[in-house]
C-alpha cells in the first residue's frame, strides 16, 4: 500500500523489523520496499481478535479474561487506547492459569 514501511507494517502486526526481514529474503534493505510487493508476515504462536463494530479495549479484554494494560502490552501498534477500528487485529496475551496438584484420597495424614 502507498505509503507502507517495513517499521509501519511491523507495528501493525505486532512484531520486529528483523522478524519481518527473516521471513522475506528478497529484500535486501528494510528501507526497500515497493507498492503492490507481497510480503510475508512471519506467524506468530499468539492468539489474536479481529476487532468488530462497537468494540472497545475494555470489552475485548473482558471478554477475554485479561487486562487492558496486558492488551496494550501485546499491542505496541495500539498508540491510542481509544482509537481501534473494525478488522483490525488486536493480539492477545497468552495467560496461563494456576494449578493446584491434587492430593489422593487414600492418603491420609
Amino acid at each position: 500500500m502507498l505509503g507502507d514501511t517495513l517499521w509501519s507494517i511491523a507495528r501493525k502486526y505486532g512484531i520486529s523489523i528483523s522478524e519481518i526481514m527473516n521471513a522475506n529474503p528478497q529484500i535486501s534493505s528494510s528501507g526497500a520496499i515497493y507498492v503492490g510487493q507481497i510480503i510475508n508476515i512471519p506467524s506468530t504462536s499468539k492468539s489474536t481478535y479481529t476487532v468488530i463494530p462497537g468494540d472497545t479495549l475494555w470489552s475485548i479484554a473482558s471478554k477475554n479474561g485479561i487486562s487492558i494494560s496486558d492488551l496494550l502490552k501485546e499491542n505496541p501498534q495500539i498508540t491510542n487506547s481509544t482509537l481501534i477500528y473494525p478488522g483490525q487485529v488486536i493480539n492477545l496475551p497468552t495467560t496461563t492459569v494456576p494449578t493446584t496438584p491434587s492430593v489422593p484420597s487414600d492418603i491420609r495424614s
